[in-house]
C-alpha cells in the first residue's frame, strides 16, 4: 500500500461500528495513555505445551479416527479427520503415503462440513471408508492447507499407520526437528519482533514425528488510533481490521451474490473487526487483532488501568457520519457520575443530572473527527471517545468529453458539474435529515455533427440541468448507499449551422441509485494498481413529460452512469457515460420533413476529469 493510499484510508476512517448500539463510546487508547507495541511472533516448539502466537496445540491434534458406519458390522467404516479449528476453517485435505508420496486422498472442504465444536474441526470422509483403509497399512500423513489472499497455512500430522484396527504414530529418528523464520533457523522457543517494512513473514517448524506447520502471512501494521477498546463488552478490536474469511468452496449462488454485493471500501475502512478478538483481562496483556486464519502475529497492550464500571452512554440514533461542523449528541448518565468535555461549553448537563447534551465538534471535513468525554472516578479521569466521519458537503468537477450520434460522428466537448447535500432542511425529521441534495450540470459540444443520416445541417448541443434530489434512506455520500427520486429542470439549446438555433426548457422526473461499486466492478478496476482507491458510483434516469411553453414534446429522456475515485483528501477522478434523447416537433425543426410528428436528437457522450470536494 503506497503512502497516498495509507493517507486516504486514514482520511476515510469514520467510527467504531460496534456490534450493538451506535451510541456506544470507546475507551480512548491515546488519551488514557494505553501503550500498543508489536507486531511480534511468539512461539514455543521446544517442549509441551507447544504454541505459536495465541494458539496452543499438541502433536496428536491432527488425527484420523475410524468408526463403524452403522450397527451393521458389514457396513463401510466412517473415517473422521480432526484438527484444531484455529488452524483453518476451509481448504484442502490430503492423505499421503510416506514412502511413495502418493496421494491416497485429496478433497476440498468448507466450514459448513466441520461440525459445531468451537475448539476442534471434524471432517467426515464420506464414502472413503474401506477403500482408503486398505491403503493405510503403510505409514501415511494427513496434510491440510488453506490460502487467503497473501496468507497461507499448511499443517501436517505425525506419521501414522493403521494396524489392528487402530491408528498409531510412527516415529522416525532420522528426521531432525527445526524451526525457521523467513528461511533462517531460529531457537525453538523465542519471541521475535517483526520488521514492519517487510511485506510478509514466513514461519515453519517440523518435529521428528513428522508433525509440521508452515505459515505465510502479510505483516500487519497497526496504528494506535485504529485500536478501539469497548469498555462495555471489555473487548479490544481494530478499526478497518480484517473480518472473517470466506470459504474457498462456494456454491454458484454464493459466488453470484458475492459478486453483486456492494464493496464499499470507505465504509469498510471505519468498521471494526467483525469478531472482536480479545477480552480485556488486566492492565497488561497480549492480543491478536487480525482474525484471518493464517495470522499468528501478536500485539502487546499496557493500560495504566482498566475502565471502571459506568452507566453513561449516548443515544442509539446517533448518525455514523455527518455534513455538519457540529452535532448535538444526547445521552444519559447516573446522577453520581461526573462528566466533562475538553472544551467547557461543549457539554451541558440537564438539571435532573441524568441527561446531557454534547456539542460534538466535527471541524474538519473529509476525515474522522474524534473527541472525548472524561469520567471522574475516585479522583482520576478516564477518557471515552466517539468517532464521527464528516463528509464533504459540496463538490465541483470539470471534465473533457467525447460525444457521438447515430451517425457515429465523434466530436469533443466539455462538462462542468456541481452538487451540494444538506444535513437537514427543516429540522431533524425523518423526511428532512440527511436526505436532500441539489445538483447542476452543464455540457456542450464544441464542434458540429450530423444527428441523423441525410440531415440537412450540422448541429451542436448544450444541455444544462438543475436537480433537486431526495434519498429514500438518510445518510451521507460516499458512506451510505441509497435509492432516491429527483425533479429536474433542463434547458436544452440546439445550435444549428444553417437555421435558427433552438432553445427548449423541460421539466423531468427521475430516479437515482448512489452506491459503492459492486465487488465484480471494483475487482475489475483494481487489476490496474492506479485504480486501487475507494470508489463511488451514481446511476440516474430522467424522463421529461413537460415542456415549458406551448410546444409539444415527444418521448425525451436522459440516462447517466457516473463514477468517482477518491485518490486524495479533497480530489477525485470523475468519469461518466451519458445518453440524451430530446424529441423536437417538426415545427421547431423547420425545413425538416421526415414523415413524423417529432424528431429526436440523440447523443451519447463520455467524460473524464477531476473534481474537488470542499466545505
Amino acid at each position: 500500500m503506497n503512502i497516498m493510499t495509507r493517507q486516504l484510508c486514514t482520511l476515510l476512517i469514520c467510527c467504531a461500528a460496534f456490534a450493538t448500539a451506535n451510541g456506544r463510546l470507546e475507551f480512548d487508547s491515546k488519551a488514557n495513555r494505553v501503550q500498543i507495541y508489536g507486531p511480534y511472533l511468539k512461539y514455543n516448539v521446544l517442549k509441551p505445551p507447544y504454541s505459536i502466537g495465541q494458539y496452543q496445540f499438541s502433536l496428536s491434534d491432527i488425527n484420523l479416527t475410524v468408526e463403524s458406519g452403522t450397527s451393521n458390522e458389514d457396513s463401510d467404516p466412517t473415517l473422521l479427520v480432526r484438527w484444531p479449528r484455529f488452524l483453518m476453517s476451509y481448504g484442502q485435505l490430503r492423505i499421503i503415503n510416506k514412502r511413495s508420496k502418493r496421494k491416497l486422498l485429496e478433497i476440498n472442504f468448507t466450514e459448513n462440513q466441520l461440525g459445531s465444536d468451537d475448539k476442534f474441526a471434524q471432517l467426515e470422509l464420506e464414502g472413503e471408508g474401506a477403500s482408503l483403509l486398505s491403503n493405510l497399512g503403510e505409514p501415511f500423513q494427513i496434510c491440510l492447507d488453506q490460502k487467503f489472499e497473501m496468507s497461507f497455512v499448511k499443517a501436517c500430522s505425525d506419521y501414522l499407520i493403521f494396524k489392528e484396527n487402530q491408528i498409531t504414530t510412527v516415529f522416525n529418528g532420522k528426521n531432525a526437528s527445526f524451526a525457521k523464520l523467513n528461511g533462517k533457523k531460529t531457537p525453538a522457543n523465542s519471541q521475535v519482533s517483526l520488521d514492519q517494512s517487510a511485506r510478509s513473514v514466513r514461519f515453519e517448524f517440523r518435529f521428528k514425528s513428522g508433525f509440521s506447520l508452515f505459515v505465510r502471512d502479510k505483516v500487519h501494521k497497526l496504528d494506535q488510533k485504529n485500536v478501539a477498546i469497548d469498555p462495555v463488552e471489555r473487548r479490544i478490536g481494530v478499526i478497518s481490521g480484517d473480518g472473517s474469511i470466506r470459504p474457498s468452496q462456494l456454491t454458484l449462488k454464493d459466488r453470484f451474490f458475492s459478486f453483486i454485493k456492494e464493496k464499499n471500501d470507505i465504509r469498510n475502512s471505519y468498521q471494526t473487526s467483525k469478531d472482536w478478538p480479545q477480552n480485556i483481562e488486566n492492565t497488561e496483556m497480549e492480543f491478536s487483532p487480525y482474525q484471518t486464519g493464517a495470522s499468528i502475529q501478536l500485539y502487546g497492550v499496557i493500560m495504566p488501568s482498566v475502565p471502571p464500571p459506568f452507566q453513561f452512554k449516548l443515544d442509539d440514533d446517533i448518525p455514523i457520519a455527518t455534513y455538519s461542523k457540529s452535532l448535538e449528541l444526547h445521552g444519559t448518565k447516573a446522577e453520581s457520575e461526573i462528566l466533562a468535555a475538553r472544551v467547557k461549553n461543549e457539554l451541558f448537563i440537564h438539571e435532573n443530572n441524568k441527561e446531557f447534551l454534547w456539542n460534538f465538534p466535527a471541524n474538519e471535513a473529509g476525515v474522522v473527527n474524534q473527541n472525548y468525554l472524561s469520567l471522574q472516578h475516585k479522583g482520576k479521569d478516564y477518557y471515552f471517545s466517539k468517532r464521527i466521519f464528516r463528509a464533504h458537503q459540496t463538490s465541483i468537477s470539470a471534465a473533457a468529453a467525447i460525444s457521438t450520434s447515430p451517425t457515429l460522428d465523434f466530436v469533443p466537448g466539455y462538462n462542468v458539474a456541481a452538487e451540494h447535500w444538506f444535513e437537514s432542511v427543516w429540522g431533524k425529521g425523518n423526511y428532512s435529515f440527511q436526505r436532500w441534495g441539489i445538483a447542476a450540470n452543464l455540457y456542450e459540444t464544441i464542434q458540429g455533427f450530423l444527428p441523423k443520416d441525410n440531415f440537412p445541417e450540422k448541429i451542436s448541443v448544450n444541455p444544462i440541468t438543475f436537480d433537486v434530489l431526495y434519498r429514500f434512506n438518510a445518510g451521507v455520500r460516499p458512506v451510505q448507499s441509497s435509492f432516491g427520486l429527483g425533479i429536474r429542470y433542463l434547458n436544452f439549446t440546439l445550435f444549428r449551422s444553417k437555421s435558427e438555433d433552438i432553445n427548449t426548457q423541460l421539466l423531468g422526473i427521475g430516479a437515482f441509485w448512489h452506491t459503492a461499486p459492486q465487488k465484480i466492478v471494483d475487482d475489475i478496476f483494481n487489476i490496474v494498481p492506479f485504480f486501487r482507491y475507494p470508489k463511488w458510483m451514481e446511476i440516474s434516469f430522467f424522463y421529461y413529460p413537460l415542456l415549458i411553453g406551448t410546444e409539444k414534446v415527444g418521448f425525451s429522456f436522459s440516462w447517466q452512469a457516473r463514477g468517482k475515485m477518491f485518490f486524495a483528501k479533497n480530489w477525485f477522478l470523475d468519469a461518466s457515460f451519458n445518453v440524451n434523447n430530446i424529441a423536437f416537433t417538426k415545427a421547431k425543426l423547420a425545413g425538416v420533413t421526415l414523415g413524423a410528428d417529432t424528431f429526436s436528437i440523440g447523443t451519447a457522450h463520455g467524460t473524464l476529469g477531476v473534481g474537488y470536494n470542499f466545505n
